[in-house]
């Protein structure tokens, strides 16, 4: 009979450890899934969505400000170069399988590439400027922010490290370049706050939305393809093989 509590202790003590294990089991889980809750919410910001009413906001505000319109549709004219360089890439892929296995590259990442091209032009645009200040800071905040939103494409398994590389070394050489040829000329008149406030609107309305990009895409491609066929990474894949 002495031995039954002891034996009940035993059951308890078994009892309450495998209710614990379970829950010990799922926080690396959990901190998982906080992490990888945060890339998609950091990729976001690069969905087309979001950054097509930016860039035609920046339009706007150029064309009112002392580059005037000249200089808004010289910035109009390099956001749809970059973004017909990314489509044209990602064609050549999924209509003619013109990719690089090794690489495992189908097509320069649009989120990277538009991104290193829209936040460096807009974070330019709007930052204080001071004497010793031309926008320099503003774009280097945007070009991190579009190197963030680039390794989240890698964390998302959306895209391959070759394929951002692509991305933010296309959009991130353009805009450097064109601010570079803009000057002074590339700074915001007005209401620095107004445009701000513009900016936080924009975002409220379009941030978590997805641009139908790749439906299109693959709607394009299947027309250009000799076959109707529209290839994927797992073709990509089956070439490496």
């Amino acid at each position: 009979m002495s031995g039954l509590p002891l034996l009940a202790s035993a059951q308890l003590a078994i009892a309450a450890d495998a209710a614990i294990r379970p829950n010990a089991n799922r926080r690396p889980e959990r901190y998982g899934y906080l992490i990888m809750h945060g890339w998609t919410f950091i990729t976001a910001f690069g969905d087309s969505a979001v950054l097509l009413p930016c860039a035609v906001a920046i339009f706007f505000w150029l064309g009112l400000s002392q580059g005037g319109w000249s200089l808004a549709w010289r910035w109009l004219l390099l956001f749809c170069a970059v973004a017909l360089l990314v489509a044209a890439s990602k064609l050549m892929f999924m209509a003619w399988r013109l990719g690089i296995p090794s690489l495992d590259f189908m097509g320069i990442s649009g989120h990277s590439a538009m991104s290193a091209t829209v936040w460096t032009a807009l974070l330019a645009l709007l930052w204080p400027r001071s004497r010793d200040n031309s926008g320099a800071v503003g774009a280097m905040t945007g070009l991190l922010f579009a190197i963030a939103i680039a390794v989240s494409r890698v964390a998302v398994h959306a895209h391959s490290w070759a394929e951002v590389l692509a991305g933010l070394s296309l959009g991130g050489g353009a805009v450097i370049a064109f601010l570079w040829w803009a000057g002074p000329r590339w700074q915001l008149q007005g209401s620095r706050w107004l445009a701000v406030l513009t900016l936080v609107l924009i975002l409220s309305l379009t941030y978590g939305h997805r641009f139908p990009s790749e439906y299109l895409l693959r709607v394009v491609a299947k027309h250009l393809s000799l076959d109707s066929t529209v290839y994927t990474r797992r073709s990509l894949h089956e070439l490496r093989e």
